[in-house]
């Protein structure tokens, strides 16, 4: 992690930055060579983490994502804050990144963790950055930064001609429906909008989500239930019925119709089936 951290070259004490006080923040300079020879120095500030505890974060996210001390996960998750940011984590000043891949490395301001233009400084330069540069960078506000690059996004919702609150697209794949979301078409105690998530047929009492049993013996967890089609779904634990994590190696199961049987080395705690909403 030591050759990731190129921005670490030359250390010049505490860096105070305003907004975080009370945090280790420390001021460096480092020089980068582009490929015609041209060096480029730049100063940041920065509140990168030990060893230890960028360790203690990874193993604290796999035991919230994966329920447990996951190697493979973690060398992964590792790997990427390596590949990404060489586990520096920088809060103002001027970051060098060849970008591109051309050998050129561009000067992108940073202002409280991410990068901003800046009033003092003309785009992301492929030139050296004067000082009165550099230092307007180290000393930035809020009210230097110019107008950023924006993306719109627009998500469509699911048509509903009929307005009844359910997708069109589902709707032609099911048997003629007499009531809306909140109607229970078939009579089995299950929404028709319930129907659409989990995968069952609105209009067949017997296609139903639920669990049909369940064994927890000393060794081990059995639960059957009665899937739909075109979901997937999950078994989950929890020991506090608030946060439900997916049980290794039951993270997606697949909803092909009928029962299925699932069996996992039993633990303390809850166990549920949940639909995955992957859809």
């Amino acid at each position: 992690m030591r050759k990731a951290r190129y921005m670490e070259a030359v250390g010049l004490g505490a860096g105070d930055v305003p907004g975080w006080d009370g945090y280790p923040t420390r001021k460096y300079r480092y020089t980068l060579t582009d490929r015609d020879g041209t060096k480029r120095t730049a100063d940041v500030v920065m509140i990168n983490p030990s060893a230890e505890k960028l360790a203690a974060w990874i193993l604290s996210a796999s035991h919230s994502i994966k329920g447990r001390n996951d190697p493979g996960f973690c060398g992964k998750l590792f790997k990427h804050v390596i590949d990404c940011s060489g586990g520096q984590f920088v809060v103002r000043g001027i970051c060098l990144e060849d970008m591109d891949r051309d050998g050129i490395h561009k000067a992108y301001p940073f202002q409280d963790g991410v990068t901003v233009r800046l009033r003092q400084i003309n785009g992301f330069p492929e030139r050296p950055l004067t000082t009165d540069e550099l230092q307007a960078a180290l000393q930035s506000t809020p009210a230097d930064k110019t107008a950023t690059d924006t993306m719109t996004l627009t998500i469509t919702a699911p048509l509903d001609a009929n307005n009844n609150g359910l997708p069109d697209r589902w709707e032609d794949t099911q048997p003629p429906l007499t009531g809306g979301a909140n109607d229970d078409d078939d009579g089995d105690g299950t929404t028709n909008h319930h129907e659409y998530q989990s995968g069952t047929n609105p209009a067949h009492p017997a296609s139903v989500f639920k669990l049909v049993s369940y064994n927890l013996a000393p060794a081990q967890a059995t639960l059957r239930f009665r899937r739909g089609t075109g979901r997937n779904y999950q078994l989950q634990r929890s020991t506090n019925l608030s946060t439900w994590l997916p049980v290794p190696g039951h993270e997606t199961i697949p909803g092909t119709g009928g029962e299925i049987e699932v069996t996992t080395p039993a633990q303390t705690g809850f166990y549920r089936i949940a639909v995955k909403q992957d859809f």
